[in-house]
């Protein structure tokens, strides 16, 4: 009978899914004592989500990330989309495949060649993930945003 083999086969499936269930980083933004705002980051393998929303007094970035990490830990995929501080329109890429980088801002937009995944810094990216970027290969400890704080 296969049926003991079956079921060792789908309790091995199920364990291997709990192990790689999803975490969830969430941060309070800080601004003179008082919590104005929130970034929520969920990483499920490779792929991280990030909402930041800043409300100060009517005004605040409020956008959502996409990142995706490559074999090496560097992004390979990020997407941002939402308002700046003061309202205005944020939808900002990067994306490395086929060999090549490209990237768009606000700031700029451009290819270049580039065999490996290159270090890409966002120029509207939420602040204090950990998730967001690779530990460093080098031995200094994670830096964290002085503005935010672990979520209560």
């Amino acid at each position: 009978m296969k049926l003991p083999a079956l079921s060792a086969a789908v309790l091995i499936l199920a364990s291997a899914s709990v192990a790689q269930a999803a975490s969830t980083e969430r941060l309070s933004v800080v601004a003179n004592g008082e919590i104005v705002g929130s970034v929520e980051a969920v990483t499920d393998g490779a792929k991280t989500s990030v909402d930041y929303k800043v409300d100060n007094n009517g005004r605040g970035p409020k956008h959502h990330e996409d990142i995706v990490l490559g074999k090496g830990g560097l992004p390979v995929s990020w997407t941002i989309k939402g308002s700046s501080l003061m309202g205005g329109p944020v939808e900002e890429s990067f994306a490395w495949t086929d060999g090549k980088a490209r990237w768009k801002s606000q700031a700029d937009a451009g290819e270049t060649p580039a065999p490996a995944a290159p270090l890409y810094t966002s120029t509207t990216t939420a602040p204090g993930l950990r998730t967001s970027m690779p530990a460093p290969p080098w031995p200094i400890p994670a830096a964290r945003s002085p503005f935010c704080r672990p979520a209560s």
